[in-house]
């Protein structure tokens, strides 16, 4: 599946669209955010900053980032049908 709408908002799987907030022991997709910046933002750390996250897979505030592209089938199954 590429494109998924989750609270009026259309979140495409891409290299630089979504972005998924996991748990901290990676199980459970949290909360989507259509865009880096609308992460960033939410979150309140620098575009930079995020991707740093995400690329390295280190946690902020508890919680992992990780690209839609990158996120394990299972998981974003798990969150459509929530």
């Amino acid at each position: 599946m590429d494109t998924i709408v989750y609270n009026n908002n259309i979140l495409r799987k891409s290299t630089y669209g979504c972005i998924f907030q996991l748990n901290s022991d990676k199980t459970k997709i949290i909360n989507a955010y259509s865009t880096r910046m609308n992460c960033s933002k939410s979150i309140g750390i620098s575009l930079y900053k995020l991707r740093n996250l995400i690329n390295s897979g280190s946690p902020y505030d508890n919680f992992y980032y990780m690209r839609y592209n990158n996120c394990p089938t299972n998981l974003v199954n798990d969150f459509i049908k929530k």
